[in-house]
């Protein structure tokens, strides 16, 4: 090794300190090896230099990519790293060779110490990208570079520009880069051909060839560069996007099941609330009856196991998100009717039910009007104790529907939202419904509501 080649390479040691010293900490700072293995890495990275560097870098990134906890940006700051790496590796191997055929040229020697230092201080220094001194400093690496072509004792060499470009390249915007690329390469066939010509080395058909082929080696060079650098952008887009789609569905699966327990548990307090209203009120008669007639509270018994029977089967198919029963095979008049006999023959209530017989409604809806009548039937007779109740259910407009309850029950003067008038609040909200409720002591209790009804 020449004394000019020893120089320059004694600088890129030096240089290269920037990279290797924040790599032998990350290996050794490692939970994850042996102290034999951080030891020979050690050992690796201080004599193999650079080519190590991104041999370890490669296996951590490696190692990384198999973590769901490492951001997609961590990712990619270490493969645009690993390129730069490459790059300067690149950058190193042909300024030593072509300092060998530049023994005696001092200004070769310090402009190319001057460009590595240019990438690095690209690289590691300039961090606030607003700054003119970010935008001005590739332009400063193409001149010092190009001086290195001029200065040279042979022009072989012309892929080192080309290095240059290339790191300016994986770290500046791609919008950046566009202008930079062409201006550069303006920049070099003008200065080169400007040369030539004052020299009178080359014809006016070898310049154009020259030109010619230089500019579609440069084009393609970086072209494949770009083409590969947003091929990576794409790649970890997807990621980005697969990680996001997967979260958004982890979400919506537990907003689904949070949704269906409220719904089963709707569904259960539903249930639960008519068939214990029943079967408490039986039990009342039965009480009163068990010494004045005999066979009545047999009766009332009987009713009371019934209900509870009915009622227990039903919790279960809830249980299971099931449609009640009643409604399974039936129009929502039936289903009603149904229930309004089966709570009459009961309760010792009696019930007035008006429904519209032209309303075409879905499965939902039908469900949950289902429900709602049967709540609020479980509502009155329970808190109210009333003894009649009026039920409307119209068609209000093309889309909507309303629904009116009233009973005679004792009323009240201030109305507490327990759990049936939550569940029934709630069941409207999801028909993007509205509910009104009145009472006053002595004055029964008054609901009305209006769905709007999904076909």
């Amino acid at each position: 090794m020449t004394t000019p080649q020893l120089q320059i390479w004694l600088a890129y040691m030096t240089i290269n300190l920037w990279i290797i010293i924040p790599v032998v900490m990350i290996c050794i700072r490692s939970k994850d090896k042996s102290l034999r293995i951080k030891i020979l890495w050690t050992i690796l990275l201080s004599v193999f230099n650079l080519p190590a560097v991104m041999a370890y870098l490669y296996m951590y990134r490696s190692e990384m990519d198999k973590t769901t906890l490492v951001k997609n940006k961590e990712m990619r700051d270490i493969e645009q790293h690993l390129i730069f790496i490459g790059l300067v590796l690149t950058f190193e191997v042909i300024s030593l060779i072509l300092m060998s055929r530049n023994e005696d040229r001092t200004q070769v020697l310090m402009l190319l110490i001057i460009s590595i230092m240019l990438i690095f201080m690209n690289h590691y220094l300039i961090l606030d990208k607003g700054k003119t001194i970010y935008q001005v400093i590739p332009f400063i690496q193409i001149l010092a570079i190009t001086g290195v072509d001029l200065f040279s004792a042979n022009r072989d060499f012309k892929i080192i520009i080309i290095v240059v470009v290339l790191s300016v390249l994986n770290g500046y915007p791609v919008r950046f880069s566009k202008v930079f690329s062409i201006l550069t390469l303006l920049f070099y066939l003008g200065t080169t051909i400007i040369l030539q010509i004052q020299e009178g080395n080359l014809s006016q058909v070898e310049m154009l060839v020259y030109a010619v082929r230089n500019a579609v080696t440069y084009g393609l060079v970086i072209i494949s560069f770009y083409i590969g650098k947003k091929q990576l952008f794409l790649n970890h887009q997807l990621k980005e996007m697969t990680q996001t789609l997967k979260d958004k569905n982890k979400e919506l699966e537990e907003i689904s099941i949070l949704k269906e327990r409220s719904r089963i548990a709707r569904e259960i307090h539903d249930t639960l609330g008519h068939t214990l209203t029943g079967a408490i009120v039986q039990l009342e008669v039965a009480r009163k009856m068990v010494l004045v007639d005999e066979d009545k509270a047999i009766e009332a018994i009987d009713k009371t196991q019934k209900i509870t029977r009915d009622g227990f089967a039903e919790v279960k198919r809830a249980i299971k998100a099931l449609r009640p029963i009643m409604i399974e095979d039936s129009t929502l008049e039936e289903a009603l009717q149904a229930l309004i006999e089966k709570t009459q023959n009961h309760c010792q209530v009696i019930i007035h039910a008006v429904i519209d017989k032209d309303i075409r409604l879905d499965e939902n809806v039908k469900i949950t009007i289902y429900r709602i009548i049967q709540e609020a039937i479980t509502n009155s007779i329970r808190h109210g104790e009333a003894t009649e109740i009026k039920i409307m259910i119209e068609k209000e407009e093309e889309s909507s529907i309303m629904i009116q309850v009233t009973d005679n029950g004792k009323g009240c003067e201030t109305i507490s939202e327990g759990y049936g008038l939550k569940g029934i609040k709630e069941r409207i909200q999801l028909l993007e419904g509205k509910m009104r409720t009145h009472s006053e002591y002595g004055k029964g209790f008054e609901m009305a509501l209006t769905l709007n009804q999904r076909t």
